[in-house]
């Protein structure tokens, strides 16, 4: 479930009422007033799964030996891992950083241009978030 935003207090319930597991993925924003950043678009490869007056994002699979296009990430952000695996984050004029991405992971995300390749052997899914 993705997209719930409301501009008031909430509490939440969720029931699982299915027999599989469920895995929920919450973002609490502290600032009070969405329009200081402009996020990005993606390329084909990246699908998006939210877009409201807070934030955009967007989940990423990759199989082993597969790329992801380079973005030009425009707003700060954070990436979620949802499966993990070995991977190799690209940034222009810096060195290939190695990742070891674990389920459930998380990271911020700076507003520059980045890329992924996942080098592992198990696909790699994640979930991409940037504000607006």
């Amino acid at each position: 479930m993705l997209g719930i935003y409301t501009k008031t207090p909430a509490a939440h319930q969720i029931i699982n009422v299915d027999q599989n597991p469920l895995r929920l993925l919450g973002l609490g924003i502290v600032r009070p007033e969405p329009g200081k950043f402009t996020p990005s678009t993606r390329a084909a490869k990246y699908e998006a799964v939210m877009d409201n007056e807070r934030v955009r994002a967007w989940r990423l699979k990759l199989n082993p030996g597969e790329a992801a296009p380079m973005v030009q990430q425009t707003a700060p952000g954070a990436r979620f891992v949802i499966a993990g695996g070995d991977a190799v984050e690209k940034r222009p004029g810096k060195p290939d950083q190695p990742l070891l991405l674990r389920n459930h992971d998380f990271m911020a995300l700076p507003a520059e241009e980045h890329g992924l390749e996942n080098i592992g052997t198990t696909p790699i899914e994640i979930v991409e978030v940037e504000l607006k």
